[in-house]
This record gives C-alpha cells, sequence and structure tokens, in this order.
C-alpha cells in the first residue's frame, strides 16, 4: 500500500521540553533541585542527545545508576562522543549506554544482532537462548528470573520496546548498535545476498538461502538458525560447539541420528517440520538439553524412551500427543515417576492440545495424568474432548497459576473448581465452550485480586478494572447473573466483541456501553437487531465498529450509525445477506472503510463517501461497478480492491494508485534498488520519464543495468550521490549515455 500523505519530519524537541524529559529519566522519583551539583554537567549531556527522547532515555537510565559528579563528568567527558555521529547524533549515547552493561547483558544484547530488524522477540524464547550460549550465570538464583532481569532492564533502558501480543521489538538505532558490536561474531544472510563470512563468526543465521559450502568455520559455530531450507545430513557431525540449533520451519524429512554428537547442545527447536516420524534414540545423549521445541511435528509417531531421563531438560514445548507417548513408554512405576510432569521443577508454561477427536474418556484419564509441578505459570488446553475437569485444576494444586487458556473444548460440562480463589491469575480466556454451563460454585467476597484480562466469563461485577472482553460461542449463556445495583462497574471497558446482541441489553454490559470504544459483532447467527433505543442512546463513545460473519445481517442499523459522533472506522467481513449501505450515507467521521466477502452490496453511498475518508478497501464484492458519481474524497490516500470485484471498480483503484505514485515519484529525493535481481524493466512510458524523477539527488543500486532504464536514464543528470552496493555483476559505466551523465556524481 503507498500512501501519498506529504511525510512529517520528526525534529528533536525544543530545549525546555527536552531538559525536563531528561531530567525525568535521569531522577527518576528523586528531586533534581536536591542534586544542584549535577545540574550544569546535566546541561551539556543533555545537548549532545539532540532533543532525542530514545537517547534520553536510554542514557538516563545510566545516569540515574549514580547521582553523582564524578560518574556523570565521566560520561560527558567520553571519548566515545567524538565518533563521527549519524544524521541524528545519538549513537554516542546509545552507545555509552552499552558500555555500562555488565559483561553477561553485553553478550545477551549482541546476540540479539542475530535477527533481522523488526524481528518480534519473545521474552522467554530469548531467555532460553541466553542460557543455552552460557551468558546467564548465578549461583544463588534461578537462571530463568536473572534471564527476565536482564530482559527488564533492556525495556527501561528502551534497548526493547513492548509490541503488541505479548512481543517485543527493537528500535532500528538499538539493532545498527547491535549489528556494529558483533559484526565479527554474528552474520545474517537474508534475500540470498552473502559476503565472505569471518573466520571469527559463532552466530549464523540463514533467513533465506542456502548453506555456505565454503565456510570452513561450522565446527565452532555456538548458534545456528534455519529457516526455510533442509539442512544436510553432514552438517550435524560438523556442529560440535553448538549450543543453540532453530530449524524450526525447515521441511526436514527426518531427524539425524548424528544429533547425539553435538553434546553442547542446550536448545533444539525442531517445531512445525511436518514429515519428522522419529525422533532418535541418538537424542538422548544430549545431556545439555535445557529446551526441546517440537510443536507442531504433526507426524510424530515415536520418541526415544529415554528422553525423560534427561536431567537438564528445563522446557518442552510440543502437542499433547507427545506427552501421550512419553506415557505410553513407561514400563514401570519407578519410570512413571520420572516420566510425570509434576516432577518438572522449571516447568512454566505447558500447552495440551488434542488435534483430532478421540474417546472423552480416554482423554480424561490422559489429562488426569498430565499433572504438572505447582510452580507452572501458563496452562493452555485445547481440542479437549473431556467432560470433567482434570482434578489437577485447584487452586492448592496450582497455586502459582499466572494465565489459563480453555478453547474449543466442546465437551467440557464441569465447573471449573474454585476458580475465583486463583490469587494469582492475570489472564483469563475461554473460547468456543458450547457445554459449559457453570464456572464455579463459589463467588463469595473478593476473587481475581490481580485478573487484568479476562474472556467468557458471568462475575463481571468484581472486574473494576477490565478493558477488553470476548463473549463468542456460548449459546447457553443467556443471564449475566448482576443485580441492578451491582452493574456499574465495567467502566474501564473499552473492547466488547459479541456473537449476539441480546448480550448488550444484560447487566452489567449494559451499564459499560457509554465507555465502549471498539464493538465487534463476529460469527452472529442471529439478527443483528440495534434499533432499541437503549442501544442507540448509549453506544456514543464508539470509534471502531466491525461487522464480521453475521450471516443474517441484511442492513446496517443506520440510526446506530448516525448516533455515533467518533466513528472512525468501520469494517464489514464475510455478510453474504446484505444488500445495501445506508442511504443517508456514511457517517463523516469515518476515516477508514473495509468492506470484504458481501456479495450482494450492490454499490456505494449515491450521496457519495464521507469526506474525511483516508483508507477504502473492498474485497469479494463483485457488484460494486464504480465509485460514486461524486469521486474520491481529497483526503483519501490509500484505495484498494483486491479478490472478486468488478473490472470497472478494479480499473478505477488502479489508475487512482497510479495518479497518487506518479505524484509520489516526483517528489522522490532518494532512491535504492537493491535485491531485485529479476527486475529488467521500469514500466513507464518515455514521454512521462523525464519529469517523473526530476527531484531525485541520490541514487543506491546494486546494478548499474538499472541506470539505462526509463526513467532512472532520465533522472542521471539531476543525481548528486550515488552508490553501487553488494554488486555480484561487473561494474560498467563505460556506455556514452551514463559517462555523460555522471559529470556531478558523488561516488
Amino acid at each position: 500500500m503507498v500512501s501519498l500523505v506529504k511525510p512529517i519530519l520528526l525534529h528533536g524537541l525544543n530545549k525546555d521540553v527536552f531538559w525536563k524529559l531528561f531530567k525525568k529519566y535521569s531522577f527518576d522519583t528523586l528531586n533534581p533541585e536536591d542534586y544542584p551539583e549535577l545540574e550544569d554537567i546535566g546541561r551539556k549531556i543533555a545537548r549532545k542527545l539532540k532533543g532525542s527522547p530514545l537517547a534520553a532515555k536510554t542514557l538516563g537510565s545510566v545516569l540515574q545508576s549514580y547521582l553523582c559528579q564524578q560518574h556523570w563528568a565521566t560520561i560527558m567527558k567520553s571519548d566515545i562522543w567524538k565518533v563521527k555521529q549519524d544524521g541524528d547524533g545519538i549513537m554516542p549515547a546509545l552507545h555509552l549506554s552499552y558500555q555500562y552493561l555488565n559483561e553477561n547483558m553485553k553478550q545477551c544484547f549482541s546476540f540479539c544482532s542475530m535477527f533481522p530488524k523488526d524481528y518480534r522477540f519473545n521474552k522467554a524464547a530469548l531467555v532460553q537462548m541466553w542460557m543455552a550460549e552460557g551468558f546467564i550465570e548465578d549461583k544463588n538464583t534461578k537462571m530463568e528470573n536473572v534471564g527476565s532481569e536482564y530482559f527488564l532492564e533492556f525495556v527501561n533502558r528502551s534497548f526493547f520496546q513492548e509490541f503488541e501480543y505479548d512481543g517485543f521489538v527493537m528500535h532500528d538505532l538499538i539493532h545498527d548498535l547491535a549489528e556494529m558490536i558483533s559484526t565479527d561474531e554474528t552474520y545474517r544472510i537474508e534475500n540470498n545476498r552473502q559476503t565472505k563470512m569471518l573466520s571469527t563468526i559463532r552466530h549464523l543465521q540463514v533467513e533465506e538461502g542456502k548453506l555456505p559450502l565454503e565456510f570452513s568455520g561450522y565446527n565452532k559455530l555456538r548458534t545456528l538458525l534455519l529457516r526455510k531450507n533442509s539442512p544436510p545430513d553432514s552438517l550435524f557431525e560438523n556442529l560440535r560447539s553448538i549450543r543453540v540449533l532453530d530449524v524450526s520451519g525447515c521441511g526436514l524429512p527426518e531427524l539425524s541420528e548424528h544429533i547425539g554428537k553435538l553434546i553442547h547442545l542446550r536448545y533444539l527447536d525442531l517445531s512445525y517440520n511436518f514429515e519428522i516420524k522419529i525422533l532418535p534414540d541418538s537424542l538422548c545423549d544430549l545431556y545439555n538439553l535445557q529446551t526441546l521445541k517440537v510443536k507442531g511435528c504433526s507426524a510424530l509417531e515415536s520418541i526415544p524412551q529415554g528422553l525423560v531421563e534427561l536431567v537438564n531438560l528445563r522446557n518442552i514445548y510440543a502437542n499433547v500427543d507427545f506427552w501421550v507417548m512419553i506415557k505410553d513408554n513407561v514400563v514401570d512405576s519407578n519410570e512413571a515417576k520420572r516420566a510425570e510432569l509434576k516432577n518438572k521443577v522449571h516447568l512454566k508454561e505447558l500447552k495440551l492440545e488434542w488435534n483430532h477427536e478421540k474417546d472423552a474418556k480416554l482423554e480424561e484419564e490422559v489429562i488426569e495424568g498430565l499433572q504438572p509441578h505447582e510452580s507452572l505459570k501458563i496452562l493452555r488446553i485445547r481440542g479437549y474432548n473431556g467432560a470433567r475437569s482434570p482434578s489437577w485444576l485447584m487452586p492448592k494444586v496450582l497455586s502459582n497459576l499466572e494465565k489459563l487458556e480453555l478453547e474449543n473444548c466442546k465437551g467440557w460440562d464441569d465447573v471449573l473448581p474454585f476458580i475465583g480463589q486463583r490469587l494469582h491469575l492475570i489472564k483469563l480466556i475461554m473460547y468456543r465452550m458450547p457445554a459449559l454451563k457453570q464456572l464455579s460454585h463459589e463467588f463469595e467476597g473478593k476473587c481475581f485480586p490481580k485478573l487484568e484480562v479476562l474472556q467468557n466469563m458471568e462475575f463481571l461485577r468484581h472486574l473494576k478494572s477490565l478493558k477488553e472482553l470476548t463473549i463468542i460461542g456460548c449459546p447457553k449463556l443467556v443471564q449475566l447473573d448482576v443485580e441492578d445495583k451491582q452493574a456499574g462497574g465495567l467502566s474501564s471497558l473499552r473492547k466488547l466483541c459479541v456473537d449476539n446482541t441480546a448480550l448488550l441489553k444484560m447487566s452489567p454490559l449494559r451499564n459499560s456501553l457509554p465507555f465502549i470504544t471498539e464493538l465487534v459483532i463476529e460469527s452472529c447467527s442471529e439478527e443483528v437487531i440495534f434499533e432499541e433505543a437503549i442501544l442507540v442512546r448509549s453506544l456514543t463513545a464508539v470509534t471502531s465498529l466491525t461487522f464480521s460473519d453475521c450471516k443474517k445481517l441484511q442492513s446496517l442499523p443506520t440510526e446506530l450509525l448516525h448516533n455515533l459522533p467518533f466513528l472512525e472506522k468501520l469494517m464489514l467481513f464475510d455478510c453474504p445477506q446484505i444488500k445495501s449501505l445506508p442511504e443517508k450515507g456514511l457517517p463523516p467521521s469515518l476515516r477508514t472503510l473495509w468492506i470484504s466477502c458481501c456479495p450482494q452490496i450492490q454499490s456505494l453511498p449515491e450521496k457519495g463517501l464521507p469526506p474525511f475518508l483516508r483508507s477504502l478497501c473492498i474485497s469479494g464484492c463483485p457488484q460494486i461497478q464504480a465509485i460514486p458519481k461524486e469521486g474520491l474524497p481529497m483526503s483519501l490516500s490509500s484505495f484498494d480492491c483486491l479478490d472478486d470485484v468488478h473490472p470497472t471498480l478494479k480499473e478505477q483503484s488502479e489508475k487512482f494508485t497510479a495518479d497518487r505514485i506518479v505524484r509520489l515519484l516526483k517528489s522522490f529525493k532518494e532512491l535504492k534498488i537493491v535485491g531485485c535481481p529479476k527486475l529488467v524493466q521500469l514500466d513507464v512510458v518515455d514521454e512521462q520519464a523525464g519529469s517523473l524523477l526530476s527531484s531525485l539527488r541520490k541514487l543506491c543500486v546494486d546494478n548499474t543495468a538499472l541506470l539505462k532504464m526509463f526513467p532512472l536514464k532520465n533522472s542521471l543528470s539531476f543525481i548528486k550521490e550515488l552508490e553501487i552496493e553488494s554488486c555480484s555483476e561487473e561494474v560498467l559505466f563505460e556506455e556514452p549515455i551514463l559517462m555523460r551523465s555522471s559529470l556531478l556524481l558523488h561516488l
């Protein structure tokens, strides 16, 4: 998607505002006025940070550790400030923050350069890799706890930034710093592009492409992460120093017997290799193994009998069939004790998943035998067909449980014993539990003191800080048993997803409607009714409204739409009966409109689209023939027509995009074309080529043949800076047109 909105250049904060921010990060909760001797030094350091909030937070955490003149003066006078700086001038500040990490944390940080920019880090997986590499050493504290403390410190320094769905990302400049520090030890192959690898490389990731056969240092590698391509069997004989091996999703047909020779291996990820049927017995020779991941290995039929005897094994991620195979291998009582999960003291997360429907009674017996240790913090049960709760789900057994997720357990009609008494439970999710009639026998007094996220519960009156609620697939839920006088306890609720609008009239949801900003009607098999006055009057704060998979929805609730003064996003997905959009038109406040798989809608509103609309996306709507006669609003920045749309509408969308791309090209000042080996033509008409790139001043390519194509050929006389990068072909500048056009270039 291309946006033609003029970019907003973010400059540094002004001096006074930045000084306040700098003091906040440098003194935290302390009063800066209590340290007058630090103000002059602090202002000098602040000036070096060019108004960057990232630099203020990163370096502020270092300054905060010692509020004394000597420490601050040492930082101010550091030679690192003399290093040539980037355009924003903050790399020295980031480097200084790195210098004040302890040696183990420095290793943990530089290790992260293995992953590409914008990679979404999982905290638990990264900590497990750090442990495997030997970066975490503390004889008095559990390694997982130390690793979590390291990670939290990185977050506090903005080395990591929290992303959605429990993920974390690294700022591009922070990633540049990690790459700069680890350039001699870490190497990453992307887009089949590689240069000569140094013999000092110890950590290798191959994102796309084949393993470099000419590399002679496989026997010294400590980390190897492969994606997409299956490694040769001979590789496993050479990885004699390997600590971390991730070959998930590589299409491995089988796991080599040589895996047992990798005696230093501590982290092994085989997930989503769908052809592996057998784990070889040699796997039991990996006596240092700490983490084993075989999630999604759906063809797995056999595992070695001695796997449970690996004394250092702390984490296993697998489907429930894997655990059944472990139980099937047990031949005597002593071995049964070694196989039982309740003896896995370090097991923090357990996922039990049934992929196929089996005998319900058998599944009840299996789940009863999979009792985890009381230290378990996260439990997910999916696809379980038994009717009874396992006895070990009692709070007294799993007293430390923080997250419980139950999904698609179709036969489960038993109560969840004393669920409200879980003192540490933070997140509780129940999804598609059609047989469940009652949650618990007890809801007396205070319950769920730490709960933050809840889905599909009936005791909502206790949840004063709940922000999101989903009630889907609970057809027997016809009453939320809360008295009116207690019904006002959902004032923090902002996002609500239901599959039956009748739920909106029940207390306490009814009293929460004025606070809802995002409303989703999903998988609704009944008629969607919004005409009642209480709903129209109450849903005034909604900014996002979605109808998804509503089979009986025939028209949008017009009165509701025009009583949503702040509505910015309207999305319709898979509503086969809806025939038209409102005759009155859509709300003028609308910014985003998505319509997908609504085959009976015949046209967009005749009165035109909202005046401030920015994004329009239509797919699977073949009867919408064209845009309204009034045309498209000037504010529109993207107009996409995807699968199964009318040819005329598709043509209008392509013309809109082409016109805006042309206007964008005319404003280009910098252009980079690298890693496009099949690009042999730029499809631009000759008469357009002379003016399209007249603003271009900087050009970077990896193939000089591109310079002879339109419209690049006509832009060469304007180019002031030319970069030839990673060029695998012969660099040719002998043609007259290139020589004549290169007079002003700085190479």
